[in-house]
């Protein structure tokens, strides 16, 4: 069984990957960027295929850097962007830095409760 652990952090402007031994520090780190679209004011956007391919980059880098096989990694940790959903469609993944629908969440809020 292995020992390694193996950090995986699909951040909003990176996706970054680190390898640990045993006693906790880090073997191998790679950091692997992807841009965010602006289409309008307020939005943003990203094409969820580019976390993908950031995130296998990462993991193979850190692997192929450290000589550790997959075997011996113990256990995996995975975090995304925030805390929140990313909302997926045709156009990509809308962020959650995107303030596309503030005004129609405003209008909602402000309803009186019935």
């Amino acid at each position: 069984m292995g020992s390694y652990l193996l950090g995986i952090d699909i951040g909003t402007s990176a996706c970054k990957t680190a390898l640990f031994h045993p006693g906790g520090g880090a073997v191998a780190v790679r950091e692997c960027p992807y841009g965010v679209s602006y289409p309008q004011p307020g939005w943003a956007q990203q094409d969820p295929d580019d976390w993908w391919k950031a995130a296998v980059s990462g993991i193979r880098g850190v692997l192929e850097e450290s000589g550790v096989r997959p075997a011996d990694i113990a256990g995996i940790g995975v975090d995304g962007q925030s805390w929140a959903m990313v909302a997926i469609d045709k156009d990509g993944a809308v962020l959650w830095k995107n303030y596309s629908v503030t005004v129609k969440v405003m209008t909602v809020m402000a309803r009186p409760l019935k």
